[in-house]
């Protein structure tokens, strides 16, 4: 009976953080995503870096709390939870009567709306736009490989085995 309450609590807390992340990573038409990070780093007088060091140590940290007070490790926690949103895909893809991959390329074709209305706000192509998010991408590994003394190759490699 506690561990299906916890569960149920567990699915609440995961659906709303994920609703929250989908909310912040939608964009706005007065600020984009990253201008909001860059206020929020300057309203903590903090850089945008440490910024999204720390929201990703506080993820972390709080990871490591629900798979404690669950009793499973970090590992089976991040299993259950890509669990559960196959479930909701597969659950929301019924209800629109598609199949999941149905939904997923529907998906995909809405964040493609979504980068070419970005694109057209900035003034520049899709293409540019990936290349842009491309290039930034590339320079925070450059700047965080610097900082942890590896190399880029390295970095990435640290990250793929972290992820699996």
């Amino acid at each position: 009976m506690k561990k299906a309450a916890l569960s149920l609590l567990l699915s609440f807390v995961l659906a709303a953080s994920m609703y929250g992340g989908y909310s912040f990573a939608q964009t706005d038409d007065a600020i984009q995503p990253e201008a909001k990070l860059e206020m929020k780093a300057e309203e903590m007088g903090i850089s945008v870096d440490e910024l999204k060091a720390q929201c990703k140590a506080e993820r972390q940290e709080k990871l490591e709390q629900r798979a404690k007070e669950m009793g499973i490790t970090v590992d089976e926690l991040k299993a259950q939870m890509k669990a559960e949103r196959k479930e909701r895909l597969e659950q929301k893809a019924k209800e629109m009567g598609i199949t999941v991959d149905e939904l997923k390329a529907q998906m995909k074709a809405e964040r493609q709306e979504r980068l070419e209305q970005r694109a057209k706000e900035m003034g520049i192509t899709v293409d540019e736009l990936k290349a842009k998010m491309k290039a930034e991408r590339q320079e925070r590994l450059e700047q965080k490989a610097k900082e942890m003394g590896i190399t880029v190759d390295e970095l990435k490699a640290k990250m793929k085995a972290k992820h699996e």
